[in-house]
């Protein structure tokens, strides 16, 4: 199996969530914007960017060109060629003179470029309304997991089979990074303008949703991410759909090494009922190391 690829899914929850997801036989595909992380890419993000901070931005860098150090390199790109030609031609003989041709010349590559990025954005925001998502760990003995997603382990953990075939064809894993995710910026767009890099294209939207902060890696976050037809602004109960899964494709469910007694009860008859092909495994703590072993589970042994 490749490195990035896993057989099997954890979704962690509240006794809750969980009961619902177990009665209900389906899990919840949201829209980004309802993570409620401030820095989670949604149909609200906006680039930051302005045709006048483009220009002053186009602007230092072309009297660099002219008047720096350096000669110019990168030169089958139109914009460095001229910059490079009149460095050599000293069409200019100090930056106050040529800083009025290139307001002229930039201010014109700046509105255009920016007028690229608004039709980017509209398909941008068109992808984010549409997208639905929905989130799982990759193991059961996740610990963070445990303490943010499944009520300082008073919850449960649900292990599902993934991949082609399953409710859960594509899982993806999420890369954790200093930087924050942008749908796009004045940096970029500057390399794009400079030929120093390709136009961003719709095709990168959904690795946009595969990034979140260090902070945050020991989630070990896998997301599984499809496209919905309708669009859905205005209305909140319609950000998110409910699908089902096969029974079969439940492999196990995992009890917190701090959940009751009676709600274990309660959720074993429900497992034995409706997913008598999962596994039932409580979790204890491994005594001098922060780590758990799971046992399975015996009701009459509580």
């Amino acid at each position: 199996m490749p490195a990035d690829a896993v057989a099997t899914l954890v979704k962690f929850c509240t006794l809750e969530k969980g009961l619902k997801i177990l009665n209900s036989r389906s899990l919840r595909w949201s829209a980004p914007h309802l993570f409620g992380d401030p820095f989670e890419l949604d149909y609200r993000s906006l680039p930051e960017l302005s045709a006048q901070s483009l220009l002053e931005t186009l602007r230092r860098e072309a009297l660099i060109m002219l008047f720096g150090p350096d000669v110019p390199t990168g030169r089958h790109n139109k914009l460095v060629n001229v910059m490079a030609r009149w460095r050599e031609q000293e069409r200019f003989c100090d930056e106050e003179e040529a800083d009025t041709v290139l307001r002229e010349l930039l201010g014109e590559i700046a509105e255009l470029q920016v007028r690229h990025v608004d039709e980017y954005m509209a398909k941008w925001r068109n992808f984010a309304r549409n997208v639905r998502i929905a989130c799982f760990s990759d193991k059961p003995g996740n610990l963070t997991a445990w303490e943010r997603f499944a009520d300082r382990h008073r919850g449960l953990a649900l292990r599902f089979d993934c991949g082609e075939g399953t409710a859960l064809p594509k899982p993806l894993p999420v890369a954790y990074q200093n930087q924050a995710p942008v749908v796009t910026d004045k940096k970029e767009q500057l390399e794009v303008i400079y030929g120093r890099y390709p136009a961003p294209t719709p095709k990168e939207f959904p690795a946009k949703l595969l990034v979140k902060g260090r902070h945050d890696q020991l989630e070990g976050e896998w997301r599984c991410i499809e496209r919905e037809a309708q669009e859905s602004e205005g209305d909140d109960n319609l950000w998110y759909f409910d699908r089902r899964f096969p029974a079969n494709e439940l492999r196990a469910v995992y009890f917190g090494a701090r959940m009751p007694r009676a709600e274990r009860e309660q959720v074993g008859k429900l497992l034995r009922a409706n997913y008598p092909h999962a596994k039932i495994l409580q979790a204890e703590a491994v005594h001098g190391r922060y780590e758990f072993e799971f046992t399975p589970y015996d009701p009459r042994a509580q």
